[in-house]
């Protein structure tokens, strides 16, 4: 017999005054489980407040119930008491909802580890018997809300007709989670009964992506916020790859919708028209035509005009920006310039104009320009140890001054067209020196800043300006090319290293002086009569690299000359080729030559040593027997090995090398 443990059940077996007494004590909540054994079924409790312990025991499957109480009532007809009632009615609760609650626990781990793949959104070519639903993309322009321009994605779906996608970010997350989406009472996607074309899929995957990544720019609230899907800037180069690709996209541009999205290169449609004014009788207009027409996108790069999207330059996109934002601001089409602006706005404005649109100019305007070469003229004068700059820019006979403000002179009637590309270089070789500004010129008083300007920067200026300089700025610049020579060799009465300097056009009493600039790692050295020496050429800095590699100092010249021990001049032994500044004597090279081979010398290897050294230690023995043709250089010149403890066996050892190998055995 089998039973199932319910409330009548409970008031069998306990009676009526039992069940009522212990269902208030139940729905007091006074039971707690001391133990539950869901497995089998025993459960011990306490009441709370009585102190009594209550032990049930049930299998079901068997039909038996056990139950024991430890209060003291006495219960007639074998039924139970009150307590055993409370606690049979919280395990009747407590066993259907662990039982659901299991169930359901389960069931979501099963589907946590269950592999099976995800069935693909787009259409398979073989054994796919979905539909392929029709799916429309609605590229637009929409507002950020913070004045800029950003496109905005809508959808469409159906399989007979398409339906508008109410909410967007919805519809791609079902899709991604292959779960159905309500699109319309007559229609709802269905992973399992639909499908995408391959080039459709590609772009909902995209979308998907760019929902979840960029939840930010789908914030805004307004009425059908739902149904567009906001593009951020930096997703859009690969989403327009795939928009491009596929054909059923559309977009829609000042009420007008195209097919397709089609990027071009073609110009701005612009004009940009330049004429006399109507109102001013002195004055002149200019008129835009098809600024309205065009919608700026500035942080994607392109420009949406007649259903093309154009990608300008980012400069002359952010320009047209700025350019609509000032005629959007005044609610104007045109603008007026007066006589006195005509000529600065020809010179800045309109080339500028010309990159952006096309642009025409009145015959009666181009009447009055005038348009002759630049003639630029530097002049350089140096007083009080300052130099002096003053530049004149010249078209004809009308003189600019760039640093005067009312510098131009020109006829009320004319349009002076300056060379305003030529004008900037000029004034940007100029400013890259330390040049200091006044109303008339420039002046400039550090000497490391002069020579910098007059060796480096007027070079370049004379390719642009003709330039005019005085006496005392031309004493600053040395003529003619500099040839500095240090002749090296070995004195063969003290075998001391001998180093001759010499510059051609600098005197002998002149060239410590240099070894010191040059000492100093400075770029020029000032020559007794100001002239400004350049320390710069490859000959100065081979110099400067040998001086380092000898270890000379100023201090050690006499004059144009030094002297310095000839191991100095050794580490020379492994450099295959010198330079033009650096030659070396005969005899240093012989030096050099016996110490880099010094099988050369061909002696002799003593009998009783010649079976027993090997050819690493024959060719050792050589280089040693070479040694004493310079032991009198490296006796004196290795003054610091003679303080070592050793100094007695080295130079015993030297002895021997000199003297030969027989007299030295010990």
């Amino acid at each position: 017999m089998s039973f199932e443990l319910n409330e009548e059940v409970i008031r069998l077996l306990c009676g009526r005054f039992s069940y009522e007494d212990g269902e208030a004590i139940y729905h007091a909540g006074k039971v707690t489980f001391t133990r539950e054994d869901l497995e089998t079924s025993i459960f011990e409790a306490t009441i709370e407040g009585e102190g009594t312990l209550i032990r049930v025991s049930v299998d079901g499957s068997r039909g038996e119930l056990d139950a024991e109480c430890s209060c003291p009532v006495f219960h007639p007809d074998d039924q139970y008491c009150k307590h055993i009632a409370a606690v049979l009615l919280n395990i009747n609760d407590i066993r259907p909802a662990r039982s659901s609650a299991d169930r359901e626990l389960t069931s979501r781990m099963l589907q946590l580890f269950d592999d099976k793949p995800l069935r693909p959104t787009r259409a398979r070519p073989l054994f796919d018997a979905r539909e392929v639903v029709n799916v429309e993309f609605i590229c637009k322009p929409v507002d950020d809300n913070n004045g800029n321009n950003m496109f905005g994605i809508e959808m469409k779906i159906g399989s007979k007709r398409l339906y508008i996608v109410q909410n967007v970010r919805e519809l791609l997350s079902h899709i991604n989670k292959r779960e159905c989406c309500v699109i319309s009472k007559p229609f709802t996607y269905d992973p399992e009964l639909h499908s995408f074309q391959i080039e459709n899929d590609a772009i909902i995957q995209s979308l998907i992506q760019i929902a979840h990544n960029q939840p930010f720019y789908n914030d805004a609230v307004s009425p059908h916020s739902h149904r567009l899907l906001r593009i951020p800037p930096a997703s859009w180069e690969g989403l327009l790859s795939l928009l491009t690709d596929a054909s059923s996209v559309k977009l829609v541009h000042n009420e007008s919708t195209y097919d397709g999205i089609l990027l071009s290169d073609e110009p701005m449609p612009l004009v940009f028209a330049f004429d006399q004014s109507n109102g001013l009788a002195e004055g002149y207009q200019l008129k835009v035509q098809g600024l309205d027409k065009i919608t700026i996108m500035e942080a994607y790069g392109v420009i949406i005009a007649e259903g093309k999207l154009l990608k300008p330059a980012p400069f002359h996109l952010k320009r047209l920006n700025e350019l609509k934002k000032i005629f959007e601001g005044s609610r104007k089409r045109q603008m007026y310039i007066m006589p006195e602006q005509a000529g600065p706005f020809m010179d800045k404005v309109i080339p500028g104009l010309m990159k952006l649109g096309s642009v025409s100019i009145a015959q009666e305007v181009s009447d009055r320009m005038v348009q002759t070469p630049l003639k630029a003229t530097l002049f350089l004068d140096r007083v009080k140890d300052r130099l002096l700059a003053g530049l004149e820019f010249q078209y004809g006979d009308i003189v600019i001054n760039p640093l005067e403000a009312n510098g131009q002179q020109r006829g009320e009637d004319q349009i002076l067209l300056r060379d305003v590309d030529q004008e900037r270089q000029i004034l940007e070789l100029i400013e890259q020196s330390a040049f200091i500004k006044t109303e008339g010129g420039y002046f400039l008083s550090d000497e490391a800043e002069e020579y910098h300007f007059l060796y480096r920067v007027v070079p370049q200026l004379e390719r642009l300006v003709q330039v005019y300089a005085t006496s005392a700025v031309k004493l600053r610049l040395h003529r003619g090319h500099v040839h500095p020579k240090v002749m090296v060799d070995v004195d063969e009465r003290t075998d001391w290293l001998e180093l001759k300097f010499e510059i051609e056009g600098i005197p002998e009493s002149e060239i410590r002086n240099v070894i010191k600039s040059l000492e100093e790692k400075r770029k020029y050295h000032r020559l007794p009569n100001g002239a400004l020496l350049p320390l710069e050429s490859s000959e100065f800095q081979e110099i400067i690299r040998f001086l380092n590699d000898v270890g000379m100092h100023k201090s050690d010249m006499n004059g144009s000359a030094t002297r310095l021990p000839v191991v100095h001049g050794l580490h020379l032994i492994d450099t295959v080729q010198m330079g033009n500044a650096v030659n070396l004597g005969k005899s240093f090279r012989r030096l050099l030559e016996s110490m880099r081979n010094p099988d050369h010398l061909e002696f002799p290897i003593p009998d009783d040593l010649s079976g027993t050294l090997r050819d690493y230690q024959k060719y050792g023995y050589q280089w040693l027997k070479t040694l004493p043709a310079i032991a009198s250089a490296v006796f004196w010149q290795m003054r610091w090995v003679w303080a070592k403890p050793y100094k007695a066996s080295l130079f015993s050892f030297l002895c021997c090398l000199k003297f030969g190998m027989r007299e030295c055995r010990p």
